[in-house]
């Protein structure tokens, strides 16, 4: 599209028009009385299907977005950054491209990542910790943050792809409640049922869980919207005052022209403005570089016109936490938000003690999907796969195969390609952990049923495995197994990371049974007899609705439970951030930052990204090849003193206005407001002209 077409383009909205206005100048973009974000999806890079495109197609596409929306304040990739069913050595190769092709490519926006099912799906590690160090996130992949005065959500569905557990859940009630007076929008992988078209694939591309979700969002008329991935077309549904949006495809599967008129045929991604009269979307093609109303597609693009609460003076808030807190487990918070304030740190008990997921079985066992209908018991594993089962009232009917025993396992427990290990991510558990298994069931006849469990390491090390059968304890409605981790291991693992696998064999005839529950409870093991306790940054939290003031400006901190036996849901919110980290972990000073380590090993050239919240007439955005230094600003200087660098360091300075001096480094080109350097010594000083103090 052409420069004077694109800027013509306008949004419309009853309030008022919206005009876009290419390449805009960054101090501009934060005076603005609105925001303005872009999301883009599905890049499935390392897919071989016919309508995968080629790389240089996907920075084609980024090319477009960068070149014709300029300065955009937030960025979103709503997951599926590399395709699931390829092995270890092209899943390294994605990483790299994702993150220097086309995350990278936003270093002046928020950037923020909600993962997909592929990379969630299956890995050699634990894929969920991969996730969150491709995404900089500070302790879960579920999170949420404040800009101008609007809240914005990560929501991914972490245990299965049609699934948003309890565990997010748990937490993203508390979030919503705390937010309540603020416009919310929601940034998920999959759809809700009865928004976007889903081909009634209710195996996979709509949350078995829907229901729930809507009774929690519809309690709060502040939630305007709902993003996500996951189906490819591009589509806007306007519903319950809210827009549902399906964000395209700059990758991967192509839908069908059968599905209806959704762009097909195009990368691009969705475009939206917030002000304080509402929220406008418009779905973007990189292929045409134009919007799809332009195209003839007006259905794509829509508003919603209501006051927001839109405040440009507003600072930006992180917040992050964990939904499922128990045991003796330690969890690792990463610095990428940078604040001289305190953190607000609330626990709740949660009200269901069951760590399990869909330990009632309310979800259906009957799917569909592309291929054809499927059996499927949420959160569970069916072995041998000739034992027929089914949703009935009360529970799941069974009919076992022959007169043979069959197996339950909890969590799902399958390799792809031999050594990708599916949602290897719970349950974890710390050393000494004890649980109650409760399993409860009708049979006409008499039934054994035993359990066996092992313990991984994130590497999918077998460190434990319990010897022998072990019978339960038959109460009046329900058999328990005691279940405790060892306190040492047969296997040292390589860290404080170790998943609890669970098999329940039961020994039957061809009776039916109708098993009516499984609960995974954690229990009581006191160590030195001391109560339960929870500490971050070696200071002890209280419980209850009590918030809690902790100084989290070290790069990380742990996260220690103590014989956590009620689940609990820990709540952070850091107020006031000043910088955005990518890739590395940091911490604030008062003249600057530090940036302390890579939180990956992904990039060949490793990038770190630095954003301000605010303006900043001048800054280092970017380091290139330089892991770990000390960034200090003055009046009209910025002294970087670099304490690691690989071969070819370099960094790019944003600047309003043109440095007149430098030490350290040599000028290699300037783009706009961004001036590329080549680093020559570990002290470089940048001296600005007197217009920038």
């Amino acid at each position: 599209m052409k420069r004077r077409k694109f800027i013509q383009t306008t949004i419309a909205t009853v309030a008022a028009p919206l005009i876009l206005t290419n390449c805009q100048d960054r101090t501009t973009n934060f005076l603005n009385k609105k925001i303005k974000g872009f999301i883009f999806s599905d890049a499935h890079i390392g897919y071989n299907g016919k309508d995968q495109p080629s790389k240089k197609a996907q920075q084609n596409a980024i090319e477009s977005i960068v070149n014709n929306f300029g300065e955009l304040d937030l960025v979103f990739d709503t997951g599926d950054i590399h395709h699931g069913n390829i092995p270890e050595k092209m899943r390294i190769q994605a990483r790299d491209f994702w993150l220097t092709e086309m995350a990278g490519k936003f270093p002046s926006a928020l950037f923020h990542y909600i993962p997909g099912n592929h990379e969630l799906g299956s890995g050699l590690k634990d894929a969920e910790l991969t996730a969150c160090q491709l995404g900089s996130f500070a302790l879960r992949p579920y999170y949420s943050f404040d800009y101008k005065g609007i809240h914005f959500i990560s929501l991914p569905e972490l245990q299965d792809t049609i699934l948003i557990n309890q565990e997010t859940l748990n937490w993203l009630k508390v979030d919503l409640e705390l937010n309540k007076d603020k416009t919310t929008l929601i940034f998920s992988h999959n759809s809700l049922n009865g928004t976007t078209f889903n081909d009634n694939a209710t195996g996979y591309r709509v949350l078995v869980n829907s229901d729930q979700i809507f009774n929690i969002i519809n309690k709060h008329n502040n939630v305007i919207a709902w993003f996500h991935g996951h189906n490819h077309q591009y589509e806007i549904v306007k519903k319950h005052q809210r827009l549902y949006v399906s964000n395209g495809r700059i990758g991967g599967y192509n839908p069908p022209k059968s599905w209806g008129n959704f762009g097909q045929g195009h990368l691009g991604g969705v475009y939206f403005e917030i002000d304080s009269n509402g929220l406008t979307v418009k779905c973007f093609s990189t292929t045409e570089n134009d919007f799809f109303e332009n195209l003839g597609n007006s259905h794509l693009s829509n508003q919603i016109s209501r006051q927001t609460s839109l405040n440009t003076d507003s600072m930006v808030n992180y917040y992050c936490g964990h939904g499922m807190l128990h045991g003796n487990i330690t969890h690792n918070f990463h610095n990428h938000y940078l604040s001289q304030t305190s953190s607000q740190v609330s626990i709740l008990n949660n009200p269901v003690r069951a760590i399990n997921a869909n330990h009632d079985f309310i979800y259906n066992t009957e799917y569909k999907i592309n291929k054809g209908n499927i059996n499927k018991l949420i959160g569970y594993q069916i072995n041998p796969k000739s034992v027929n089962y089914n949703k009935v009232n009360g529970g799941i009917q069974i009919t076992p195969a022959k007169n043979q025993p069959f197996y339950i396992k909890l969590p799902i427990e399958s390799y792809r390609l031999g050594n990708l290990l599916s949602r290897s991510g719970y349950y974890r558990c710390g050393l000494g952990d004890k649980y109650q298994l409760s399993v409860q069931f009708d049979s006409d006849k008499k039934m054994d049923i035993e359990t066996q469990y092992k313990v991984l390491d994130k590497n999918h090390t077998k460190c434990y495995q319990s010897k022998e059968w072990v019978t339960g304890k038959i109460l009046t409605d329900s058999t328990v197994f005691d279940i405790t981790v060892p306190k040492q291991l047969a296997i040292e693992p390589e860290d404080r990371e170790l998943y609890l696998f669970i098999k329940i064999r039961f020994n039957t005839n061809l009776s039916p049974i109708l098993l009516k529950s499984i609960h995974l409870y954690p229990e009581e093991n006191k160590i030195n007899n001391e109560e339960e306790r929870i500490s971050i940054a070696e200071q002890n939290l209280e419980y209850s609705h009590i918030t809690n003031r902790i100084n989290l400006y070290r790069e990380s901190e742990q996260i220690k439970l103590q014989n956590i036996t009620t689940p609990k849901t820990l709540y952070i919110k850091t107020p006031n951030i000043e910088w955005q980290v990518r890739n590395a972990t940091a911490t604030i000073t008062d003249s600057g930052l530090i940036v302390h380590q890579m939180r990956h090993q992904f990039q060949k050239r490793s990038q770190i990204i630095v954003t301000p919240t605010t303006h900043k007439p001048f800054y280092v955005n970017e380091l290139l090849n330089i892991t770990s230094c000390q960034i200090s600003y003055t009046n009209n200087e910025i002294l970087i003193q670099i304490f690691e660098r690989k071969p070819s360091a370099s960094l790019i300075i944003f600047a309003d206005e043109a440095p007149i001096k430098l030490d350290g480094a040599e000028l290699l080109r300037t783009a706009k407001k961004q001036y590329f350097y080549n680093v020559t010594k570990d002290k470089v000083i940048l001296s600005l002209t007197s217009n920038n103090s």
